[in-house]
């Protein structure tokens, strides 16, 4: 699972998982069941589908999305092996990256670690 799979580096682990998966079912000579890729997306669904590859949508902020993301994914599966967090908050509009630790703001750190509102 990777959640935030539509990010920069959530869609390049999402592309990688399923290139793996496509080079591990070429070796392979049996026909085996696949591996399922859950990935999350915020707003607005991904231009880009595969077979396995199951989007999710949730936003990390909000507890009530969070849950309903985890009902649809045991709706459809029992298991999940591997969750890669690719979700971040760079800045909002009262915050700016810092650019040294002087600007570090104690509150704001606190809120990008946790991802709250």
């Amino acid at each position: 699972m990777v959640i935030g799979g539509t990010g920069g580096i959530g869609r390049a682990m999402v592309q990688a998982l399923l290139q793996r998966q496509h080079l591990s079912n070429e070796q392979s000579d049996t026909d085996t069941a696949h591996t399922k890729i859950y990935a999350t997306y915020h707003k607005s669904q991904p231009d880009f589908a595969a077979d396995h590859l199951y989007w999710i949508s949730m936003d990390v902020s909000d507890e009530d999305s969070i849950e309903q993301a985890i009902a649809d994914i045991k709706q459809q599966t029992t298991h999940i092996d591997w969750v890669i967090n690719c979700v971040g908050l760079l800045h909002t509009p009262h915050n700016q990256p810092e650019k040294a630790l002087r600007q570090l703001e104690t509150g704001f750190f606190c809120r990008v670690c946790r991802l709250m509102p």
